[in-house]
């Protein structure tokens, strides 16, 4: 069996957002295949390297991007890994090593080392799992001395919990999958911070603009013994990324004293966010999928862009605040018409404006290769595989 057709026969909550599971879920299936994988930290012979994990809301895939990035260029570390969730075009962009993404040749060799003798065991878990699983192995087959995970919904629940990480990067907390995750920034943050362990030594955050948060925060962490570091500078007239970039700076030159942030430089930006997808006319794509993301994406957008009109297309999945992230465009001067792009995976908006047009596949495709105005293109992942299509045909 191939590792395509192992995946297809695992339950995905990426796909089918049946968040119900959560009620009675817990990591005991996947500690076990830890355990007998000899994958556990805390039971393992072979060499840990330095682990980072990094949670959050929003910000979490540009973070994790950048951190790798530096550390390569640095060349303080020899092989760099690096597990991101979800993937924009390919599965494979998950799992990285020195920022090349693991061919599907290697994941099915992987597969059928790990499957020979608990196929049975895999078969038990979901596929974030058996990626965390894989990008564990594959990180430890080639003596990986620095890992990087993205967690996924984060915190007690998220498989990427027991990588046991030296180092915890937060980034802005926000309401996202508020069914799990609590009904307030606060509930959340409890359980983005679940995450720690009895290995995590310090933990790198910024303003979290409600100070209830930066002093849980700092209590949490004073608790459990986590030293903290507090990245001071504010966000404003910079775009999201150029901020994040500037927090990954500061994260390494206080862990590794050679680390030269003057001298380091990201080789590659952040794939699907802010990302330029054609030229002309100018076709904008950010992954932002809840209104704290959108607010940003769009104060990022000036201050990167200085757009005078821009267009929006949009749509979200089903179980996001759509139209909260609509009123935000709406509210926007800026933004000359929000294109609602109907589908039966996403979400239908029923707001009434005369800024805004719904749009079907070919009228997408259409708009994409004639708006006359800067067109951004946000609000699911899922978007940027069909706005790529567009662009090959």
């Amino acid at each position: 069996m191939s590792f395509d057709e192992f995946l297809d026969q695992l339950p995905n909550l990426e796909k089918t957002r049946n968040f119900n599971v959560f009620k009675s879920y817990s990591l005991e299936k996947f500690e076990s295949a830890l355990k007998l994988l000899n994958l556990d930290r805390r039971f393992s012979k072979a060499k840990i390297p330095l682990r980072i994990s990094v949670i959050g809301t929003n910000g979490k895939g540009s973070v994790s991007h950048f951190l790798s990035e530096l550390a390569i260029s640095s060349n303080l570390y020899k092989k760099v890994g690096l597990f991101t969730s979800p993937h924009l075009l390919h599965k494979e962009e998950r799992i990285r090593l020195n920022a090349e993404k693991i061919s599907i040749e290697k994941l099915n060799s992987l597969f059928r080392e790990l499957s020979f003798y608990y196929e049975d065991l895999l078969s038990e878990l979901s596929y974030f799992e058996i990626f965390t699983i894989m990008a564990f192995f594959y990180f430890q087959k080639e003596n990986c001395d620095l890992e990087i995970y993205e967690a996924g919904l984060g915190g007690r629940f998220d498989s990427t919990k027991l990588a046991f990480s030296d180092i915890l990067i937060l980034t802005k907390i926000s309401l996202d999958h508020s069914e799990i995750l609590g009904k307030t920034e606060v509930d959340i943050l409890k359980e983005k911070l679940a995450i720690s362990s009895e290995y995590t030594r310090f933990l790198f955050y910024y303003n979290q603009e409600n100070q209830e948060l930066n002093e849980m925060i700092s209590g949490y962490c004073k608790n459990k013994n986590i030293e903290t570091f507090f990245f001071t500078k504010e966000f404003q007239d910079i775009d999201y990324l150029s901020y994040n970039l500037e927090f990954c700076k500061f994260i390494f030159n206080v862990i590794d004293p050679k680390f030269d942030s003057s001298v380091y430089k990201v080789k590659n930006g952040a794939p699907g966010r802010i990302e330029i997808l054609k030229e002309e006319p100018l076709v904008v794509f950010d992954v932002a999928h809840n209104v704290s993301a959108i607010q940003y994406l769009l104060k990022s957008i000036q201050s990167k862009f200085y757009f005078h009109k821009l267009n929006v297309v949009f749509a979200c999945l089903k179980d996001k605040d759509g139209e909260e992230m609509v009123k935000v465009f709406l509210s926007s001067p800026f933004i000359e018409k929000v294109y609602l792009y109907r589908s039966g995976e996403y979400l239908e908006i029923h707001l009434i404006s005369e800024k805004i047009e719904t749009i079907s596949q070919d009228q997408l495709k259409e708009l994409t290769q004639n708006s006359h105005l800067p067109l951004l293109v946000t609000g699911s992942f899922r978007l940027y595989d069909l706005i790529k299509r567009n662009f090959s045909g």
